[in-house]
């Protein structure tokens, strides 16, 4: 299982609104393709506009396969156009999942 995790922050608090709209599609879309596990998207409350993401795919191949889709590309079309002050997306491999509590 790959997991990446990241968290960006936009330049101008005005673009939030747009990139969450950008994001609909994106969600939807990415969340029927093969090898997806889990794709979320979020806003962080209490940091103006900062996005966290968390994505877990089966294998390499299907998050190779996801960076190519229209809709992705669409979306970092919106993200660049909305302004990036920070960003840090991290890839790993995830082991087997164990329950907590």
């Amino acid at each position: 299982m790959i997991v990446v995790t990241g968290k960006f922050k936009l330049t101008n608090p005005a673009s939030a609104l747009e990139l969450q709209q950008a994001t609909m599609k994106t969600l939807t879309e990415s969340r029927k393709e093969p090898g997806c596990i889990v794709y979320e998207f979020s806003q962080v409350i209490g940091e103006g506009p900062t996005f966290r993401v968390y994505e877990e795919w089966e294998d390499e191949a299907a998050l190779a396969a996801h960076s190519q889709m229209p809709y992705v590309i669409a979306f970092n079309d919106a993200l660049a156009k909305a302004g990036v002050e920070e960003k840090s997306v991290m890839k790993f491999e995830g082991g087997p999942k164990t329950a907590l509590g």
